[in-house]
């Protein structure tokens, strides 16, 4: 495609308007003899109908050649594009959670929707522009100095017709030029519908990345990169087509509106050549000439100076990008260990020490040691920033930690391949990512291989088919999502527990799963979301212990990095420590706690009382 558009550069914006230009002098010089220097007439009038013939050839070209001069220009910058962004966005996914921590989201979207469009026309600019200018401003400074040198070897004057010829063309000029403004405000009407559908399609890219980087730890837990790429390919292969409509449109005006002008001009050498072929004489052709290069030379000139303007300003976007290209995501390093795919659900801690800035004191976990039983919904406690979420982003393997152990059905972590680590584990992020697709592509996110069947039987375990039918009707699958925007904040957080349980997960992490949800939407979620869970192993972490106590079968309470408490909510409540301390303060008072005695006794698992190993 490079050396198509070098070739389509030369030919569009130099040779053809330069030959346009030279046949055209030469129309003007034999205007200017009548014929008088060849000695047969007829030999004369057919050099005078050949070089006219040339003259309306290259023009015709000229026309042909930039529609497809802007196709091979357009279709180039989108590959570059369309390049750029797959690749960025591909290394965005996969980068760690410490890389979001310091870029945020709505910047790197800024990134990755329009630095790289700016990228590809200054690329082209910067490595291919400046030779190409180069060469036109020899050839065409070339063409006009030997043009100027022929101007002295020609007569000074051509006979001019009369005074109503010149308002009669010039009526017709007008009249023509007028013409223009008509032309681009009937099809204007096509340019405003092309513009709309690049906006909207360019609407579902910016939510697409948008949502997408807001939440790669949820996608990159499910795996689900891949479904990612394949849903940014579409959009972006059908943003170029829109793209290419609006650019043909835009072309299609400007030629039309350039017609009139086209029109006046070959009436114009029409006029001339039935003068000539009536005897009179004259040679303005180097005039004409002149006329017509002048502008493309200096055309040629300012793009040359305009190189500088275009680094200064291109250089930071390009800059920017080559460093996320060029990085290399820790967790594309994992380990090559054996694959077990016969691993029991249970997740274990052994005197774990972590810090997100290792050496720095104090240590988030500073030798936590705890059993997440298998089978059982298992709840974290602690005041904000002790590091409940922190765990679950060591077991992903967003982070290492500086000491101890994790292990997953008795087999270290550490020795898995991060493949096998997320399939098993998977979490329902505390903003879980939805998306302007189908209910059945949104699904579709945890496993993309998931049938329709699959989906329903899932959907009918937690309960969403009810939730989606009431709101979207029969075939819920096909109808659009709209990123959730019907949905309340419970049925979004059923959903996206449904999405998680589709990947049939050994371990599933709840992190805030009431957030956004209101106390009459999250406490009659509860039964639901037990019935749902049932015989699966679930960790949670959420900031209302209140709510925690009646759904967590067994609880770890965290403090200075270190597990302090372990056991039922009954078992903890009836002692004093930091859980009772927290759940006093959540329920306001004592005597509020001793109202919600009854509705402890509701969850199955604090009811019975049983005692769960701590460690």
């Amino acid at each position: 495609m490079i050396v198509a558009y070098v070739i389509g550069h030369l030919l569009v914006q130099t040779i053809f308007p330069q030959q346009a230009a030279v046949f055209l002098g030469k129309l003007t010089n034999h205007f200017s003899s009548g014929g008088a220097s060849k000695p047969d007439t007829k030999v004369a009038g057919f050099d005078l109908l050949t070089t006219y013939g040339f003259w309306i050839a290259f023009t015709i070209l000229l026309v042909i050649g930039r529609f497809g001069f802007k196709w091979l220009v357009s279709r180039l910058d989108g590959k570059i594009t369309n390049g750029v962004k797959a690749d960025l966005f591909a290394k965005l996914l996969r980068q760690p959670p410490r890389f979001y921590h310091k870029n945020d989201s709505d910047r790197l979207t800024m990134i990755v929707n329009q630095y790289s469009n700016q990228i590809a026309g200054t690329l082209r600019g910067l490595l291919i522009e400046p030779i190409l200018q180069l060469i036109a401003v020899a050839i065409l400074g070339m063409t006009i100095y030997r043009a100027l040198i022929g101007l002295t070897a020609g007569p000074a004057v051509w006979t001019v017709w009369g005074m109503n010829g010149v308002w009669l063309m010039f009526g017709a000029t007008v009249i023509f030029a007028f013409t223009s403004p008509w032309i681009v405000n009937s099809m204007g009407k096509f340019l405003q519908a092309d513009t709309s559908a690049v906006q909207e399609q360019h609407l579902g890219l910016a939510t697409l990345v948008g949502g997408a980087l807001k939440a790669p730890e949820e996608i990159q837990a499910m795996r689900a990169e891949p479904v990612f790429q394949k849903k940014l390919d579409t959009l972006l292969n059908g943003a170029l087509g829109l793209q290419m409509k609006q650019t043909m449109t835009m072309e299609r005006i400007n030629a039309f509106s350039q017609l009139p002008g086209t029109i006046v001009l070959a009436a114009f050498l029409g006029l001339a050549i039935f003068l000539e072929m009536k005897g009179m004489n004259g040679q303005p052709g180097t005039i004409v000439q002149v006329a017509l290069l002048t502008p493309l030379l200096m055309g040629a000139i300012q793009q040359l100076s305009s190189f500088g303007i275009m680094m200064r300003m291109g250089w930071p976007p390009m800059k920017m990008i080559d460093s996320i290209l060029v990085s290399s995501p820790p967790d594309e390093i994992i380990a090559d260990g054996k694959a077990h795919h016969e691993l029991t659900a249970s997740l274990e801690a052994r005197d774990l020490v972590f810090s997100y800035e290792p050496g720095e004191r104090p240590n988030v976990l500073e030798g936590a040691s705890f059993i997440i039983p298998a089978g059982k919904v298992t709840g974290f406690v602690a005041r904000p920033g002790q590091g409940k979420t922190t765990f679950f982003r060591l077991a992903l393997r967003f982070y290492d930690w500086q000491g101890g152990e994790i292990l997953l059905g008795g087999v270290p972590i550490r020795e898995l391949p991060l493949s096998t680590v997320r399939s098993h584990l998977v979490l329902m992020s505390q903003f879980p990512a939805f998306f302007y697709d189908t209910v059945r592509e949104n699904m579709r996110v945890a496993c993309p291989e998931a049938s329709d069947k699959e989906i329903r039987a899932v959907s009918a375990l937690t309960g969403l088919d009810h939730v989606l039918k009431k709101s979207m009707g029969a075939d819920a699958l096909d109808k659009p999502f709209a990123a959730g925007a019907g949905l309340s904040g419970g049925q979004k957080k059923l959903f996206a527990l449904t999405r998680c349980l589709l990947r049939k997960p050994s371990v599933l992490f709840l992190d805030e799963p009431t957030t956004g949800m209101g106390p009459m939407e999250k406490f009659p979620l509860i039964d639901t979301m037990r019935r749902s869970l049932e015989g699966k192993t679930v960790v949670v972490v959420d900031h209302d212990i209140v709510w925690q106590s009646r759904f967590c079968d067994y609880f770890h309470v965290l403090n200075d990095g270190k597990i302090i408490q372990s056991g039922s909510a009954g078992e903890l409540l009836a002692q004093e420590g930091l859980f009772k301390e927290l759940y006093e303060e959540a329920s306001g008072s004592a005597s509020s706690h001793q109202e919600e005695g009854p509705l402890l006794a509701a969850n199955p698992g604090t009811a019975q009382g049983g005692k769960m190993p701590p460690k």
